[in-house]
């Protein structure tokens, strides 16, 4: 959520499957297209991955996907409201930083790119990358005052 803006509800429902090894590194697939991720994040997010993978078989009846937030409740994913909670117990503001992080990677690649990658709609990347957009004017007009 805080490196790529994935909302919460798309977070509780990710399985250990969208977890992918790739040749440059470990991809998560949080839209169309795979998204490398940092070395750090690889770690956390592969690790519990690997625990997803190892969790114990669930009740006959249950679904068996392996979910990479179990709930208590065998075979069903972590509630997203539950994993909001839980990342303000550990200070993580989960609206400010689901709007941060799109804003700061708008600032990088064009609109339909973050789009697909993100998983938004083009009106939204479109709206993230305008205001992502650096502003000059004020830069220019203090160093004009300065020469």
């Amino acid at each position: 959520m805080l490196l790529y803006g994935a909302r919460v509800t798309r977070i509780a429902l990710l399985k250990a499957e969208h977890i992918h090894q790739a040749a440059e590194g470990s991809c998560i697939e949080l839209g169309a297209s795979p998204v490398l991720m940092p070395p750090a994040v690889e770690r956390l997010v592969t690790t519990q991955a690997e625990a997803a993978r190892r969790y114990p078989a669930t009740q006959p009846g249950s679904s068996t996907e392996r979910w990479l937030f179990p709930s208590n409740l065998p075979g069903q994913p972590v509630n997203a409201h539950r994993l909001s909670m839980r990342l303000v117990e550990y200070g993580i503001d989960v609206r400010s930083a689901r709007n941060t992080a799109p804003s700061t990677l708008a600032d990088d690649p064009p609109a339909p790119v973050l789009a697909e990658l993100l998983s938004l709609h083009i009106n939204t990347a479109e709206r993230w990358s305008k205001l992502a957009k650096r502003d000059w004017i004020g830069y220019l007009e203090a160093r004009r005052g300065e020469l």
